[in-house]
């Protein structure tokens, strides 16, 4: 396999880390700039793979942070955070429905289903004005699109840097000693905040390891399983919270009893979904940060050869 063919959210044996770090984020970048082309047959499609693509890049950033220095970490951490929070308004929205149709689905739902799918009405009316609001009318995807011509431009001209595995180890027990850390917080704090920073850095371990998979498929991929199915209870015990957020501050107009009897149904699934998380993120970070570091050193020498 010639190197001008290598692609993918991965690192290849042919490839030096260095080269896959700036071919990473060109893909990454190059995928979300098409993605501004399809906002006017698929809006949540775009808003959703254009921000996992912000969140793959800040994870790779992270992971490189020891080689690329500081300043690079902070702007690649800035500016994504900044592209993603442009589209954080639409994606909310349409999570806020989603979530109600799940919740739709619940046999032990108390709610009348005709009161929570004019709800559902509601949102989606609210969901079209916003997407028009947004792409038509501030055409945001243009202006998404021109940033992200000038940082595939950017990142074309930064200088290649030195780098061995023992650098991506370093970002590896980094975030992973951070995981541990939101987890003793959660425990003692199971706030939302808590959790939501909980859920941030899960997937930040989840797209490094995705990254760095081919190193040892079988024994990473496992992990990367487990941390996508925590990161999942993770994502729908925040949306959920975010759910409740709106109809407890933002709701208009709505049938108190019902909002009532919502807002209870969700606290208790916020509870069980809780009770679920801790002995899976338990065991995910049951290991200490330097061991696991230093156990992937051992599967890069033996992937290398």
């Amino acid at each position: 396999m010639k190197k001008s063919e290598l692609l993918g959210f991965r690192i290849y044996r042919q490839e030096s880390l260095p080269e896959s770090f700036r071919r990473v984020i060109r893909e990454q970048l190059q995928q979300s700039l098409l993605l501004c082309g399809r906002y006017s047959e698929a809006p949540d499609l775009a808003t959703h793979e254009i921000r996992k693509s912000t969140k793959r890049i800040r994870a790779v950033y992270r992971l490189f942070r020891r080689v690329t220095g500081d300043e690079s970490y902070t702007h690649g951490r800035n500016f994504y955070s900044d592209l993603s929070h442009i589209l954080a308004e639409h994606r909310i929205s349409i999570v806020h429905i989603d979530t109600l149709r799940l919740l739709l689905t619940e046999k032990t739902l108390p709610v009348n289903p005709v009161f929570l799918n004019k709800l559902i009405t509601g949102l989606e009316n609210h969901h079209k004005q916003l997407t028009a609001k947004i792409f038509k009318k501030q055409q945001a995807d243009q202006y998404l699109a021109g940033i992200l011509a000038a940082e595939i431009k950017a990142t074309a001209d930064t200088p290649m840097f030195l780098c061995d595995f023992h650098d991506l180890a370093s970002g590896l027990k980094k975030t992973y000693g951070r995981g541990k850390k939101c987890l003793d917080l959660v425990i003692q704090h199971p706030t939302t905040e808590n959790l939501h920073e909980l859920r941030k850095i899960v997937k930040s371990l989840w797209n490094q390891l995705i990254l760095i998979r081919p190193i040892w498929p079988s024994y990473i991929s496992l992990t990367v399983h487990h941390l996508d199915v925590l990161a999942q209870r993770l994502g729908l015990e925040h949306d959920l919270a975010e759910l409740e957020q709106y109809f407890r501050f933002g709701r208009t107009g709505k049938d108190e009893s019902q909002v009532v009897v919502l807002l209870d149904f969700i606290a208790r699934k916020r509870q069980r979904i809780q009770r679920a998380i801790r002995p899976l993120a338990m065991r995910l970070y049951a290991e200490k940060p330097a061991m696991m570091a230093e156990k992937m050193e051992v599967f890069y020498r033996l992937f290398v050869g």
